[in-house]
């Protein structure tokens, strides 16, 4: 089954170089996406239910991108940047109350995911992965980067539910956001496992399957074994002709 979901004329969705623009919440009630209103100065944060036509800005989120949800389906995490390079991580609560501040980057933050243990993995720009507590504190460092392979950045992380392991993309290159090779980093050894697929912003998905971006402009879709954390079969299309911007 598809179906398609377009953003409304007063507040369309706006396309950022650096972060994601929406996110579906796990439980699939809602998206959140980054939009911005004719002739305001930026954009923001937008919520809409998924079974309705009219989403509404968050909160809280006025110079806020690249939106995350909790897994509980309570917080919305988001990147602000306050018009630099730097990045500061933050969510807010869709009950109310003002953002929280969860971590600072001297680089674009690059993806985020939000585990079930309240834990956030992100990926930054020339940069590594790194860990922070749903709570805010001092990051912990995951990975880091190894120029001598022509790696630049490890982004676009995805906490495979279930499983102390994350996947995500190690970049390199001009097109450092879109030219990439799909990777996973088991948590509690801290080792890093090249998938062999070229590619950008995997997520693994219920029925088995690890799903990602191509620099041609193709959603795949390749069986994964999570138990050993390796692909087990040939990828194939399920759309082609995506529009790919540098995040994908």
């Amino acid at each position: 089954m598809r179906f398609g979901v377009t953003a409304t004329e007063d507040a369309p969705l706006r396309s950022h170089p650096f972060v994601n623009d929406l996110v579906i919440s796990g439980d699939g009630p809602q998206i959140a996406y980054y939009a911005q209103q004719p002739g305001a100065p930026g954009g923001q944060i937008y919520l809409r239910p998924i079974d309705q036509l009219i989403g509404a800005p968050l909160r809280g989120t006025e110079d806020g991108m690249g939106p995350f949800v909790s897994s509980d389906g309570d917080w919305v995490g988001f990147v602000s940047d306050g018009g630099s390079l730097n990045s500061t991580l933050k969510k807010v609560s869709l009950f109310g109350g003002p953002p929280v501040t969860l971590a600072e980057s001297p680089t674009p933050i690059n993806g985020a995911s939000w585990s079930v243990d309240d834990e956030i993995i992100y990926g930054s720009f020339r940069n590594g992965l790194f860990r922070v507590s749903g709570g805010g504190g001092e990051p912990e460092v995951l990975t880091t980067t190894d120029p001598d392979q022509g790696e630049s950045s490890h982004q676009w992380p995805f906490i495979i539910p279930g499983r102390d392991a994350v996947v995500f993309t190690i970049s390199g290159g001009i097109n450092a956001r879109t030219a990439g090779q799909l990777a996973v980093l088991e948590l509690d050894s801290g080792e890093v496992k090249k998938l062999g697929l070229a590619g950008f912003s995997p997520r693994y998905v219920s029925t088995g399957h690890l799903v990602y971006g191509t620099e041609d402009g193709s959603v795949r879709a390749v069986p994964f074994d999570v138990a050993a954390l390796e692909v087990a079969g040939n990828p194939v299309p399920l759309v082609e002709g995506v529009s790919v911007k540098n995040t994908g």
